[in-house]
């Protein structure tokens, strides 16, 4: 994929982000007016479904069975565009081809106009060139022990029967997992669980007792409750991952090859499809255990995985300007430690480590944009005493909070914010006639402003570290959230040490950014 010049997917998310659907025949109709004609259409209802003819057996008169031959319709599901005339799939390929070529000219008028200066960059020196980035890791794929997934997923699977055993024991009957009468009848009926720990029980819309993950989690001390949840988590596990990734691999290749998607997530961060990688669970050690199976395609290569340290809060420093933020960093310091000692008034080395622990706590419940309420569920605090808490960080870090104001007046001025590199997103929300809305979108506001600039800084990267690559054999496989993660090949395990560096100066900051990495025989050791 070279020379690209306008790509109308992406230059259509860099200009509008997650306002407007992407799709071809969707931005046809809003920016240029037209209907394009639908593939639904073009795979037409009137079309006569084909007829085939199979044998069946059947019984006669005197019950004696023989052969027949039975007529049956292929199903409409069943058609695609080989079924249609070709004058009308013609017509509709050229009309996609055409109004491609109609956007393009349009996007390349917006994109010259000078308030989308800055998306125009944005498009220009990262999304555009990215795009050539992605289909290189798309083609490359990465490398499988489909044993050890093998293995696990029996493991599971016995795991799950022996818990499921116990469960049917406590329950006197074979409970059906995802029965939520089942689970109801033993918790609410048989053990009562909810009175006993005196928590009053939810209902459904419908006016059922509830039996959610959500409502059982309080009160996931029961044993009895404990097994549901640990069936679920291995259930999903073992369909979500261990048994549709294997199927996945190419036949061709031998590595499974999932797709890298610009245009999907609000906060401009990569996603991925077809598995979904970013959502291999990690904060339970079931979940980590699956990315045991990504392994080098080298004989003696290694997988290096490498991230930032404190990315976003170090990108918070730099954005702001907050002068205790910025000298810790500068200094390789504790910045929640620094912190803390502003909010609560004492020296740093006078920090205890519980204040230093919610001094973190509040600092990063403030990049993710959680409500006060949230910080009180997250510091386990009494809302009061976390309502005081972020008051204090609020008034004494000053410039974090007047960084906050500025860009509430960004929103309200636009409709939209912008990251440092142009990345933008629309929240029609600020101008809500409802309070918790408005207060709603200030928070995402913030929270694209930390997030975005992240994911620019971690593209860019990615675009130094394939500039670097060109003349060696070591390979980029994967990228999820805030982490890269490299094949490395046996003869140039040192360049580590250079990707590291290129990830920390793919963008200038203020304060100095860290990398992380090493390089181990699986992506879970690595990570």
């Amino acid at each position: 994929l070279r020379n690209i010049y306008i790509d109308t997917m992406i230059a259509s998310y860099c200009l509008f982000c997650d306002k407007f659907s992407h799709a071809l025949d969707e931005m046809t109709l809003r920016l240029l007016g037209h209907i394009k004609i639908r593939t639904d259409h073009v795979i037409a209802a009137e079309i006569e479904p084909p007829i085939t003819v199979e044998e069946v057996i059947v019984e006669d008169a005197k019950g004696k069975k023989k052969k027949a031959k039975k007529k049956k319709k292929v199903k409409k599901s069943d058609k695609t565009m080989m079924d249609s005339p070709v004058e009308v799939v013609a017509e509709y390929c050229c009309e996609d081809v055409e109004y491609t070529f109609k956007l393009a000219n349009y996007y390349e008028y917006l994109f010259s106009l000078p308030e989308n200066e800055n998306a125009y960059r944005n498009y220009r020196t990262i999304e555009r060139p990215l795009i050539s980035v992605l289909s290189k890791m798309e083609c490359t794929g990465v490398n499988l022990d489909l044993r050890y997934l093998s293995d696990l997923k029996d493991s599971f699977i016995d795991l799950i029967q022996a818990i499921k055993n116990r469960i049917d024991e406590v329950a006197g009957f074979e409970l059906s997992i995802t029965k939520a009468a089942d689970i109801s009848k033993v918790i609410y009926d048989q053990l009562d669980l909810f009175n006993k720990n005196g928590i009053i029980p939810k209902k459904t819309k419908s006016g059922r007792l509830a039996t959610n993950e959500k409502v059982l989690s309080k009160i996931e001390h029961e044993p009895f409750v404990k097994d549901i949840l640990e069936v679920k988590k291995l259930n999903k596990l073992v369909s979500t991952y261990l048994k549709p990734i294997p199927a996945k691999v190419s036949s061709h290749t031998g590595k499974l090859h999932c797709n890298f998607l610009q245009h999907i997530t609000t906060t401009t961060r990569l996603a991925s499809s077809n598995p979904n990688l970013q959502n291999i669970p990690k904060k339970t050690e079931e979940g980590r255990r699956i990315r045991g199976a990504f392994i080098s395609r080298f004989n003696g290569g290694k997988i290096g995985s490498f991230d930032y340290s404190q990315q976003e809060l170090r990108i918070l420093a730099h954005l702001c300007k907050e002068p205790i933020l910025v000298e810790t960093y500068k200094r390789n310091g504790d910045a929640h430690k620094a912190a803390a000692s502003l909010v609560y008034r004492i020296p740093e080395e006078a920090v205890t480590p519980e204040q230093r622990n919610l001094t973190k706590a509040i600092q990063y419940a403030l990049l993710y944009g959680a409500t006060e309420d949230r910080i009180a569920i997250e510091t386990g605090l009494p809302i009061d005493e976390a309502k005081q808490l972020v008051f204090d960080y609020m008034s004494r870090l000053t410039h974090v909070a007047g960084f906050m104001e500025s860009t509430y007046e960004e929103l309200r001025k636009f409709g939209y914010v912008e990251t440092i590199f142009g990345a933008r997103r629309y929240m029609p929300k600020i101008y809500s006639l409802l309070k918790f809305q408005r207060e709603a979108a200030k928070r995402e506001a913030f929270n694209m402003k930390m997030q975005g600039t992240a994911a620019g800084q971690m593209k860019k990267a990615m675009l130094s570290i394939d500039n670097f690559l060109q003349e060696h054999k070591t390979l980029m496989i994967i990228q999820v959230h805030d982490e890269v993660v490299l094949d490395f090949h046996p003869d140039e395990l040192h360049l580590a040490e250079e990707i590291k560096n290129l990830m920390q100066d793919a963008v200038i900051f203020d304060v100095p950014m860290l990398a992380e990495g090493k390089l181990e025989d699986n992506w879970l050791l690595a990570h």
